[in-house]
């Protein structure tokens, strides 16, 4: 398992071409992080981001409260 660096690349190709029967697999998890940070990029999603993260942290500081509205 890689983590889709470009020495890990190279790495992987080196030893498929040394041993036919060995696989290498990128790292899904890395591959999501990647995703992930391209899509903050986009203004919308980014403004959506902070508005969860305020909240999500407004929430955390005021659980008494939130809860009591849920009775």
């Amino acid at each position: 398992m890689t983590d889709n660096s470009n020495n890990m690349k190279s790495a992987g190709c080196i030893i498929k071409g040394k041993y036919l029967n060995i696989n290498t697999i990128e790292c899904a998890a890395h591959i999501l992080n990647l995703l992930l940070v391209d899509f903050t990029k986009i203004e919308s999603i980014a403004n959506s981001v902070v508005t969860a993260r305020n909240i999500v942290t407004y929430i955390k500081k005021n659980q008494k409260s939130y809860y009591s509205t849920l009775k």
